[in-house]
């Protein structure tokens, strides 16, 4: 099982983080607020749109593309839907917005600071 912990507390997922193509994804609303974020959601299109301050970050399900700032960003792996939840690659959605992540393989843990 793999956990998220953000500034020393753990996350709580109603869908359990996952490890694809060696990156981890996790529910994408979770995330975004606990970073700060404001969180839309465009079924239609499966876009999720984060604002936090002056920043913005877009992502679509299946796509391999991001946006921060207008600008496109290649990503490992695209977010995908899980069991009725979208889930989003959590380092580059972490340090989109401003954070650091630690991997520990062996504990299988992501560490998120934003301090």
């Amino acid at each position: 099982m793999i956990t998220v912990w953000l500034d020393g507390e753990p996350l709580s997922f109603d869908q359990p983080p996952i490890k694809t193509k060696d990156r981890v994804l996790v529910p994408l609303r979770v995330i975004f607020e606990k970073l700060g974020s404001k969180v839309e959601w465009e079924g239609s299109t499966q876009t999720v749109t984060a604002v936090k301050g002056k920043t913005t970050v877009t992502l679509q399900v299946g796509s391999k593309v991001a946006r921060k700032d207008g600008k496109s960003i290649p990503l490992d792996v695209e977010p995908i839907t899980l069991n009725d939840r979208t889930l989003v690659p959590v380092r580059f959605v972490s340090e989109a917005l401003g954070a650091k992540v630690e991997w520990d393989g062996a504990a299988n843990r992501v560490d998120i600071f934003t301090k």
